[in-house]
């Protein structure tokens, strides 16, 4: 899964991964398990499938009387919301852009399915039997060879109905379609046609699974940018829902929704942290934001650059770092980054500038943080009696180490010391690694408690950088050393402190 921001990007992905393919796109929200076609979405449409067909064509007969082909029939049950064995799709990026952003309130992400598949033409044997399969009652072999040959008054062979029966098919566009489907035009649409079961020797009323049909691709476009790209589709593109659901009543919908005033966006948030990151000339400072719910991106550059203006005053340069969760913000797995520097600042001490400058501000906005955090979750795995119980067991070999490396210094001197931390190095590291393969906890109290563990270990296995550094006299070294143990001894004391009233608050004993 590829996550993509905007309109540029999705295009130059499919150009530079799919230049030369002819290609069917779908797109859906994310939260839609799958795309199977809405009459395999109730038992009861499957099994009645012949009987609401014939209905429909009875009480409906001058709607589909001058329609010559079974295809051309269900593109138009398709149309008017009839539950049909057609799958949606379209040959345009775009249009499938659109569908996948056109709920604007629904905050599941939008997905763009694409599909490499080999197209069939609307008059091919393989979509003509295919589509006449749902107007039979009679699904008999024989059967099945007859009905053919009266529709299309030629002659099918029963092998030929076999192999065909075996597999959906994905249909080539067509303007031929546009006579039972107006939409079809505007949007490239076209479809896969599913197919029944095949079980000894009979077609049967259940419909093959979509599964064998993997997209080549699927693009995740977060909720946090499907306004703003709705919005550019139908500004730079016309593409929009009257574009896309041409009757006159949808064009109405769309006049009134372009032209009604938004209200303004109101973001949900926490100030997490706020660090002095001054130098001696410059004041600066880090801004941590979690956000409590998911927001539109305009609304969240507005709140940003609304909490930097706070600041700005008595501040040469702020960073500002968003998260969209309290997870995200465990993992720094930050939404965007943002940077205020002072215009009046002397160059000589400004910053090296990030990302995009953009309204007084330079924004770093990430390409990957939903596919991010999807794959973090497995960081969260472990429950935190778990988590406690494994930062433990290394802690506890940690300190033996730590000790003996520590008495080694205290009573036999630098040489010996060196001697034991070379023989250790090894040993420490792996120790440090360890730590990384626990995982995350949910409670970022207990989370930032687990990071001691880590910042502790990585002090001591840091160790032989300054024994190995040979532009540090000794006695830099020792010095070096001695503050490093008397950091570490600190640490360790406020660790084992901790340590029993977390095992406490879990309710963990011996």
């Amino acid at each position: 899964m590829k996550q993509i921001n905007n309109i540029k990007d999705y295009l130059k992905f499919i150009e530079q991964r799919h230049a030369n393919n002819s290609l069917f796109f779908r797109g859906q929200l994310e939260k839609f398990d799958g795309f199977p076609p809405t009459i395999a979405r109730d038992s009861e449409f499957i099994a009645h499938e012949n009987e609401m067909i014939q209905e429909t064509l009875q009480k409906k007969y001058d709607e589909f009387n001058n329609l010559d082909t079974p295809l051309k029939k269900l593109a138009k049950m398709q149309h008017y919301g009839i539950p049909t064995r057609l799958v949606d799709l379209t040959t345009d990026a775009l249009v499938a852009l659109y569908f996948a952003v056109e709920n604007v309130e629904d905050k599941s992400p939008g997905n763009i399915y694409i599909f490499d598949e080999k197209g069939y033409s609307i008059n091919s044997r393989e979509a003509n039997l295919l589509s006449l399969i749902p107007f039979i009652a009679d699904r008999d072999l024989n059967n099945v060879v007859l009905e053919y040959r009266k529709q299309y008054n030629e002659i099918i062979t029963l092998n030929e109905v076999l192999n065909i029966i075996g597999k959906p098919i994905f249909i080539n566009y067509s303007v031929e379609l546009e006579d039972s489907n107006p939409r079809l035009l505007n949007q490239l649409g076209t479809f896969l046609i599913c197919t029944n079961k095949f079980v000894d020797g009979k077609i049967t009323d259940e419909l093959m699974s979509l599964e064998k049909f993997c997209p080549v691709e699927v693009i995740r476009i977060p909720f946090e940018y499907k306004k703003e790209i709705k919005q550019r589709l139908d500004l730079d593109y016309d593409i929009n829902s009257s574009k896309e659901y041409p009757e006159l009543n949808n064009f109405a919908d769309y006049i009134k929704n372009k032209y009604k005033t938004s209200l303004p966006v109101d973001v949900s948030y926490s100030i997490v942290n706020i660090k002095d990151v001054s130098i001696a000339t410059a004041k600066r400072k880090s801004i941590t934001v979690e956000l409590h719910d998911q927001s539109e991106i305009d609304g969240i550059k507005n709140l940003v650059m609304g909490i930097m203006n706070e600041y700005k005053n008595d501040t040469d340069v702020i960073w500002m770092y968003v998260a969209r969760n309290t997870d995200d913000l465990i993992a720094c797995n930050w939404f965007l980054i943002c940077q205020w520097i002072n215009p009046h600042l002397n160059k000589k001490y400004r910053p090296t500038t990030l990302g995009q400058f953009e309204s007084g501000y330079y924004w770093v906005f990430s390409k990957s943080y939903s596919i991010d955090s999807d794959v973090m979750q497995l960081s969260f795995e472990n429950d935190d009696k778990t988590l406690l119980l494994s930062h433990k067991e290394i802690w506890n070999d940690f300190l033996k180490v730590y000790l003996i490396l520590k008495k080694s210094l205290n009573e036999f001197g630098w040489d010996r010391f060196a001697q034991e931390l070379n023989s250790r190095k090894s040993e420490i590291s792996k120790l440090y690694k360890k730590l990384q393969n626990f995982g995350l906890s949910h409670n970022k109290d207990f989370d930032d408690f687990l990071y001691e563990f880590t910042d502790c270990i990585n002090e001591i296995d840091n160790l032989h950088y300054i024994l190995d550094n040979t532009s540090i006299q000794i006695s830099g070294k020792q010095f070096l050393v001695e503050k490093t143990f008397h950091r570490s001894d600190k640490k360790i004391s406020k660790i084992c402190t901790e340590i029993s009233q977390w095992e406490n608050t879990l309710q963990i004993d011996e």
